[in-house]
This record gives C-alpha cells, sequence and structure tokens, in this order.
C-alpha cells in the first residue's frame, strides 16, 4: 500500500473516531464508515490491519488523558483540603440559604465553627 493511501485511510479514521461516541462504535464499524467515506475496500488485511492499528492507538491515547485528569484531579482536591467542610442542609432551612459551612482543626477533634 502506497504512503498516501495510509495517510488519507489514517487521518479518515481518526477523524471518525473524534466525532463518534466510543461507547457505541466498533472497529468494525469505523473501518466501514472509513470505506465508505474514501470510496476504498478497507477489508484487505493489509489496510484492516492498518485500521486496526490506528484505532487502538487513539484508544490508548485518550485513556492516558482521561488517567492523567482523573490523576490532576485527584491532586487538586488534596491541595484543596483545608480543613472546610461544605454541607448542603436537604430542606434549604439551614443558614445561608441551606449551606452548612464546618471548619475542622485537625489539632482539635472536632468542630471549630459551624
Amino acid at each position: 500500500m502506497d504512503p498516501e493511501t495510509s495517510i488519507k485511510i489514517e487521518e479518515t479514521v481518526l477523524e471518525i473516531l473524534k466525532s463518534s461516541n466510543l461507547d457505541e462504535v466498533s472497529e468494525l464499524i469505523v473501518r466501514k464508515m472509513a470505506s465508505e467515506k474514501l470510496g476504498l475496500d478497507l477489508s484487505d488485511p493489509t489496510r484492516k490491519k492498518l485500521v486496526r492499528q490506528v484505532v487502538e492507538k487513539f484508544l490508548a491515547e485518550e485513556q492516558a488523558k482521561c488517567e492523567a485528569n482523573e490523576a490532576r484531579e485527584e491532586e487538586e482536591e488534596e491541595e484543596d483540603d483545608d480543613g472546610v467542610v461544605v454541607e448542603y442542609d436537604d430542606d434549604g432551612e439551614g443558614k445561608n440559604g441551606g449551606v452548612v459551612v464546618k471548619e475542622y482543626d485537625d489539632d482539635i477533634d472536632g468542630i471549630v465553627v459551624e
């Protein structure tokens, strides 16, 4: 397969993946969509393998992004843990319109301010 065709297939597959719901699309569906869009038969073993590689690489990158975001969020939560807890009063009748702010002191096992 010539390099120009490979690049076109890769770009098309990536375009489809980026605009698709990854929970609902399969490699087969992506390959068929790319085949229709390009007017090429992508069921050939070499082309099929290329599509699989592009899909797997894309999914691995997306997974890495998700894991990095989760790690960043966990770090932010740890940094924001300054001993102040905001709770919401279900009936909305508490002070501050149903918002209860509690501050905890690590040296004293209890509430300092409510």
